[in-house]
């Protein structure tokens, strides 16, 4: 099994030219590619920014020129007819081959409800909405059950590095990483 570690380029809290810039320093420090948000709203009212991922895209594909680059969840429902997400995927992939990929997904009320769009109640309408738009070959939900327990995960994961630097996965892929990125800011 092959682990691929990206960088998340996060729109809705970083203005645009600083997230190139960042772009290239994940290529740089060695992260396997780059999954940006799609986000049309900003999450946060303090500091919000909320750059148009597919134009930001195709500038961080001229500047970073080996890893690969696309969205985390957009969604074909509402905000994106499903022919503009292929023309535009399909230009982007015409000229950077190889190096573009699209997360789709059922999306998010704060990018489609600024845009006008009733946004369904439940996760059934919404993964329905999306199946009617033909995204996917195949069924992509099976059931959706409702949630009895909420699992939080932050304390455990909160320096899982840390505690378990043995664990393989710590210690094949996060260490030679760390050693990376440590030699780009040691003097």
């Amino acid at each position: 099994m092959v682990i691929k570690i990206n960088y998340a380029a996060q729109h809705e809290t970083i203005d645009p030219s600083t997230l190139l810039d960042y772009a290239e320093f994940a290529e740089k420090s060695g992260f396997d590619g780059i999954v940006n948000s799609d986000h049309f709203h900003p999450w946060a009212h303090n500091n919000a920014q909320c750059g148009f991922s597919w134009v930001w895209m195709a500038s961080a594909l001229e500047r970073v020129p080996r890893i690969p680059i696309g969205t985390g969840v957009t969604s074909p429902i509402f905000r994106y007819n499903p022919a503009i997400i292929a023309q535009a995927f399909s230009t982007l992939g015409c000229m950077y081959p190889g190096r573009v990929f699209l997360g789709l997904g059922a999306g998010e009320a704060c990018n489609e409800v600024p845009c006008g769009y009733e946004w369904p109640a439940s996760a059934l309408e919404r993964v329905e909405k999306l199946e009617e738009q033909k995204a996917f070959k195949d069924s992509i939900v099976t059931e959706i059950t409702k949630l009895n327990t909420f699992h939080e995960a932050e304390n455990y994961h909160q320096n899982y590095y840390r505690n378990n630097p043995n664990q393989p996965y710590c210690a094949l892929v996060i260490s030679p990483k760390l050693k990376k990125f440590e030699s780009i800011f040691t003097p």
